[in-house]
C-alpha cells in the first residue's frame, strides 16, 4: 500500500508539471524583480538545476520509483549546492532571503520544464 502512494506522488509531479512550471516561473520573475540579480549565481543555479533535474527524471524513467539512494543523492546535491554556490558567487554582505528564492525557483523551473517535455516518454506503457 505504501509503494502505491509513493508511485502516485511521483506521478503528480509530472501530471501537473505545466501548472507547477507556471507557479515556479512566477516565483522566479518576482524574486528577480525584487531582489538583487547576480548573473554568475543564476548561471551556476541553472547548471545545478539541470543536473539535478536530469538525475530525478532518470530515476523516475527507469522505473525506480521506490529507489531512495538516488533520491537522497538528488536532495543532497540540492542542499549542498545551494551553500556552495552562495559561497562561490555571492558577496558575503548580500545574502538576502530573496537570493534563496531565486535559487529554488530557478531549479524548479528547470525541473518542471524538463518534466513537462519528457512526461510522455517516461510514463508510456512498456511493451509486454
Amino acid at each position: 500500500m505504501e509503494n502505491h502512494k509513493s508511485d502516485r506522488a511521483m506521478d503528480i509531479r509530472f501530471r501537473w508539471a505545466p501548472l507547477f512550471l507556471a507557479l515556479s516561473l512566477l516565483g522566479l520573475i518576482i524574486s528577480l524583480w525584487i531582489g538583487p540579480i547576480y548573473a554568475k549565481f543564476l548561471i551556476a543555479s541553472a547548471v545545478l538545476g539541470l543536473f539535478n533535474s536530469a538525475l530525478s527524471i532518470f530515476d523516475v524513467s527507469k522505473g525506480r520509483r521506490s529507489n531512495s539512494s538516488l533520491s537522497i543523492l538528488v536532495s543532497l546535491i540540492f542542499m549542498v549546492g545551494m551553500f556552495v554556490i552562495q559561497d562561490l558567487y555571492l558577496p558575503h554582505d548580500d545574502r538576502s532571503w530573496m537570493v534563496g528564492v531565486q535559487f529554488v525557483s530557478s531549479i524548479l523551473v528547470l525541473f518542471f520544464s524538463l518534466a513537462w517535455c519528457f512526461r510522455e516518454r517516461i510514463f508510456k506503457p512498456s511493451p509486454p
